[in-house]
């Protein structure tokens, strides 16, 4: 089954039967024949660890046939969340909880997912998951071991957090955090372009002050 799972990824577009063909068709199984829901109740029926053992073996950029974005001598690479909705069961409950509301709450549980991305391949470095009470910055410094000092991490205003910087410097990374308009950066030396050396969280960092302008079809905002 792990060989399934496998097939899986490297056959995004393919049925289950067609992989399940493509894997039997020299080993003399083709006689046997698998439905498309037995496949699916044996892949959910799989333990974890292999799972998690096939996601040590394939995440990292190395893994990709594309080239890595590169800034300089540093690979482009970010930290991002998102929430996925999860089967609402009793056990999956017992971890996992649903959003609150003013009509009940959602439908189903939620899982808060963290990643360490490259950002041109979109290949997963290492990620990061457990329940929605649990905030990003707490989750961030589990990817920390994973990054690299070959990178350049890119993350939102959320993640200019002082534990946080403190521990990806400490690993010899660089970072670009965009930080809010209120955050007060003391200002030691102004560059030439425009730029000035500060400190973030205790970490010395060089400020850009810029301002980004999206171009749609209907309107311009900045």
């Amino acid at each position: 089954m792990i060989y399934f799972i496998l097939a899986l990824i490297l056959y995004p577009h393919a049925s289950y039967t067609e992989v399940f063909t493509k894997l039997t068709q020299h080993t003399g199984l083709l006689l046997l024949r698998a439905t498309s829901p037995a496949l699916a109740q044996a892949r959910i029926g799989l333990d974890v660890k292999p799972l998690r053992w096939l996601f040590g073996q394939l995440r990292g950029p190395e893994q990709t046939l594309h080239a890595p974005a590169f800034f300089g001598r540093y690979r482009a690479c970010a930290i991002d969340g998102t929430i996925l909705p999860l089967p609402d069961t009793p056990k999956i409950l017992a971890k996992y909880h649903k959003q609150a509301g003013n009509h009940g709450g959602t439908g189903y549980p939620q899982a808060r997912l963290l990643a360490l991305v490259d950002c041109a391949t979109r290949s997963i470095s290492d990620a990061v998951f457990g329940p929605t009470s649990i905030g990003e910055t707490t989750y961030a410094p589990q990817l920390v071991p994973s990054m690299r000092p070959d990178m350049l991490i890119l993350a939102d205003r959320n993640f200019a957090s002082a534990k946080l910087l403190h521990e990806i410097a400490a690993q010899g990374v660089g970072f670009l955090v965009r930080v809010k308009n209120g955050r007060n950066l003391p200002v030691h030396q102004i560059l030439t372009d425009g730029s000035y050396y500060s400190t973030l969280a205790g970490v010395p960092v060089r400020v850009l002050n810029a301002r980004i302008t999206l171009h749609t079809d209907r309107e311009e905002k900045t």
